[in-house]
């Protein structure tokens, strides 16, 4: 971005005008209300015409694969990288200085809060701030401010996704006891996954998954998670969750999801609360997420995948049966795929 759009710092974006300086103030954090603002600011325009006509002045529609796109407000610039697969030529910079601000842009019916949008995330977190001053926000930042929307070409992507039928781990003798998480290719020829350690002897190395024998790679008990290395991949495979991890976001509270368990087969459950921790989550530290009481012995290690088709948590624990409230616990799943070097 340096390269081609420059460096030069620019003008807070906080100070551009009476509206978002107001939010600075409500946020406190001036850090924190430069990625609101920023946040706020490519989440409208990326949702208008404008944005489709600087993508078809810049050839930058992909032929297949997913477009990703990657705002940047550091040092108070405000720019936006847009990476597309097989770009196949030199980044692309193209200069707007004529965004217009959508003038429903507050009556949105996605400023509501539990949304994935940055205002629906400032309400999560209990600040106060009306939408019509976001609004009237992201206008004062168009109008002062010309900003750069660059194109190159996407990095290769490893899918790491969960399997769908579920997919049984057993141990040596045959039995049965844990669902595979996550299943991908490492781009080196070898197969990964993961499933829940808490039922795997301490002396076993190797399991089999789907009929396929499964090295046990690494373990972390904090985590209640193992890595594994399968020799194949298993017949029959499917995938959901494509999406990839929910990473350093909070899941939305009493939103739905889904999870497909070698027990009980694919489910929809709810989210009934999360662990302040997934917003930063330790090595040494599980951060949870906390469903209702809907799997079973034998669902352990098996992926939870929200409504965006991002993979929440690992199945971990469940409530003892009598108890109220029951619940199921799920191991944050960027937490795990950190701590084994998958993501």
């Amino acid at each position: 971005m340096d390269d081609v759009a420059g460096s030069e710092p620019a003008r807070p974006l906080a100070l551009q005008g009476p509206a978002a300086r107001a939010i600075a103030r409500a946020v406190g954090n001036p850090g924190l209300a430069e990625s609101l603002l920023a946040g706020f600011f490519w989440w409208s325009f990326t949702d208008t015409s404008g944005f489709d006509r600087v993508l078809q002045r810049l050839a930058a529609y992909p032929s297949f694969g997913r477009r990703m796109l990657v705002a940047h407000a550091g040092g108070t610039r405000l720019d936006l990288l847009v990476l597309v697969p097989q770009f196949g030529r030199q980044p692309r910079h193209l200069a707007v200085n004529d965004y217009v601000v959508p003038a429903d842009l507050a009556r949105d019916t996605r400023w509501r809060r539990g949304s994935r949008t940055p205002f629906g995330r400032l309400l999560a977190s209990g600040i106060r701030v009306p939408p019509q001053a976001v609004a009237d926000a992201v206008t004062e930042v168009a109008q002062a401010r010309t900003f750069s929307v660059v194109v190159a070409s996407a990095p290769d992507e490893i899918p790491t996704a969960a399997p769908s039928p579920a997919v049984e781990v057993h141990l040596a003798d045959g039995s049965a006891g844990a669902t595979l998480g996550v299943f991908l290719p490492d781009g080196r020829g070898r197969f990964l996954g993961t499933t829940a350690l808490h039922w795997i002897p301490p002396a076993c190395s190797m399991v089999m998954i789907g009929g396929i024998r499964a090295r046990v790679v690494e373990r972390h008990e904090p985590t209640d998670s193992c890595l594994l290395e399968l020799s194949g991949k298993p017949p029959g495979l499917t995938l959901f969750g494509m999406a990839g991890p929910l990473r350093r976001v909070m899941p939305t509270m009493y939103g739905t999801a889904q999870f497909d368990g070698a027990a009980s087969g694919r489910k929809t459950t709810t989210i009934l609360a999360a662990d302040l921790d997934i917003l930063d989550p330790a090595q040494y530290l599980a951060a949870k997420v906390h469903t209702k009481a809907d799997t079973l012995p034998g669902d352990s290690g098996a992926a939870l995948v929200d409504e965006t088709d991002h993979i929440v948590g690992f199945a971990s624990t469940r409530s003892a049966f009598g108890v109220d409230p029951a619940y199921s616990s799920w191991v944050c799943a960027e937490q795990v795929l950190r701590i084994h070097k998958v993501i």
